[in-house]
Order: structure tokens, then C-alpha cells, then sequence
């Protein structure tokens, strides 16, 4: 375990909104505290979350997850300057080809102008396919520039290697009440919503976590 390098300042890349919160929200707040270099950049539009619903078309659920995120992040400290939204399609963010390649050169000219060098990108052990479509994306940004790369997970446990331990306590009632931004994620979506994912209780808990562990998972030179 070594002390946390992440407080220097940070890329942080959720593949949906709501993702930030769980995974990171600790880390976000942190940085927005000590006025630290931070871009949260969302993957995915979220549009899927909700499938069917007549009244709520894709385009217009993808806004409405944007404002919940960007609503969280400002619950967390944050700004809308500190947001990007790269908008692959829910469930479909490719793995490769030039969609990835033009995200990751996009993705590493915000970093460059910020003058990052913390990636923080989910981990391997996240099975989800947008998840891991996000792992490659970091792995592709890493090929392009000198990063040290730091994994999270929210599906799953991380695995065991050199583990960056962040305390978070301080920051308990805030991340919980940027989860609770999320209304549609929590049952609480506007009226013709309809019925659609529903974040589970063991997912909740993580914003009353004490620590946020991330995974030391490179550097590049």
C-alpha cells in the first residue's frame, strides 16, 4: 500500500454517469477541496438505463442522465468545467477502431492542457462491456503519452497488486447526496419514465465507504 500519488490531480473516466460517484466520488471531492487539476469525463450517454419508454426517447434520456451527472459532480465540489462527455452509445462503446482512437486523442489533449498525468480508468475485474471498453480506451491513451494509470472497479473486487489508499470519510455525506442526484438511477425518474436499472443497496454502500482503494496498474514513459 503507498501513499496516494492521485492527489497531485486526475483524469477520472466512468463509462456511465453514476459511475463517477460510485467509483470515484471520494477522489473527486478530494480534489475539488484542494483545488487540484480534475476532468471527469463520462464514456456513455446512459440512454439504456430505460429502455422503451415512449415518452422518454433515447436522445432525451441521455440529457437527462447529463444533467444528473453533472448535478453529482457539483454535489462533490466540482464544476461543469470539470466535465466531458464522449456520448458512445449505452451498452455499445466499441473496443477498438477509430471511434476509440479519435476519444483517446481527444482525451489526451484535455490532459495535456491541464498538464495530467493521473488516468484513472475502471479495472479489468469490471466485467461490464462498456467498462471494459473504457480499460481499453486508457490502455490505447497510455500507448500515446506518459501516464501513470490507476484502476477502479464497481462491478467486482480489484485485484490484488500495488493498491493507491485514499481516506474518504470526510467526504461520506457528500458522496451520498451526489448519488441521490441520480434520481432515475434510484427509482425516482420523472413521471413517464418508466421502469429501468435501479442501483442495488451493496452499490449504494460504497459512497459510505471510509477509504477508496485504486490499483496501480502502470506507468509509461
Amino acid at each position: 500500500m503507498r501513499r496516494c500519488a492521485l492527489l497531485r490531480g486526475a483524469l477520472i473516466l466512468a463509462p456511465h454517469p453514476d459511475d463517477e460517484t460510485l467509483g470515484c466520488g471520494g477522489l473527486i471531492a478530494e480534489l475539488a477541496r484542494r483545488r487540484r487539476p480534475l476532468l471527469v469525463v463520462i464514456a456513455t450517454d446512459g440512454a439504456a438505463s430505460h429502455p422503451g419508454s415512449p415518452a422518454w426517447p433515447a436522445q432525451r434520456r441521455a440529457a437527462l442522465r447529463r444533467r444528473e451527472a453533472a448535478s453529482a459532480v457539483r454535489r462533490l465540489g466540482g464544476a461543469r468545467r470539470h466535465m466531458r462527455f464522449l456520448a458512445f452509445p449505452d451498452g455499445a462503446m466499441p473496443m477498438a477502431g477509430h471511434a476509440l482512437r479519435e476519444a483517446a486523442r481527444r482525451l489526451s489533449g484535455w490532459m495535456s492542457r491541464l498538464r495530467l498525468h493521473n488516468l484513472v480508468a475502471p479495472s479489468q475485474a469490471d466485467a461490464h462491456p462498456d467498462h471494459r471498453a473504457c480499460r481499453a480506451l486508457a490502455r490505447l491513451m497510455c500507448r500515446r503519452r506518459r501516464l501513470s494509470l490507476l484502476e477502479y472497479v464497481v462491478w467486482g473486487t480489484l485485484p490484488l497488486g500495488v493498491r493507491c489508499r485514499l481516506p474518504v470519510l470526510r467526504h461520506a455525506a457528500r458522496r451520498s447526496a451526489a448519488l441521490e442526484r441520480h434520481h432515475s438511477q434510484l427509482g425516482r425518474g420523472p413521471g413517464g419514465l418508466g421502469p429501468g436499472f435501479v442501483v442495488p443497496p451493496e452499490l449504494r454502500r460504497m459512497t459510505r465507504r471510509g477509504t477508496e482503494f485504486f490499483l496501480l496498474a502502470g506507468r509509461t514513459a
